[in-house]
């Protein structure tokens, strides 16, 4: 299996157009199949300000492991998906659970 259940995970969607809506994931896996994952946590969308804001109620999320459009990656099982918020040090875009959890995601900015 690609993903276990309990496993931490941040998913970033790519935009087909310039127009699209930014937004992440954060959560933790609670079911995976060969081509799908199931997750628990919380969404992130640019606001107007240009600042992904996390939206407060948790939401469980499928996702399809083959679609191109979404980049999966596993972060610390440790990590606090409860208390995630992205931080901005020295120019660079992080996510934070404000404890042991920092994850530099600037490849992800155009995204």
């Amino acid at each position: 299996m690609t993903l276990e259940p309990g496993e931490k995970i941040f998913v970033a969607s790519r935009r087909n157009f310039e127009s699209d809506q930014r937004r992440h994931f954060v959560g933790e896996v609670e079911r995976c199949t060969e081509t799908t994952v199931r997750a628990i946590g919380y969404v992130f969308m640019m606001n107007l300000n240009n600042r992904f804001e996390k939206k407060p109620e948790k939401r469980t999320q499928i996702f399809t492991l083959t679609d191109a459009r979404i980049i999966i990656n596993v972060i610390p099982v440790d990590a606090n998906p409860d208390n995630i918020e992205y931080i901005t040090q020295a120019n660079r875009l992080y996510l934070s659970d404000s404890q042991d959890f920092t994850y530099d995601i600037n490849e992800f900015r155009a995204g």
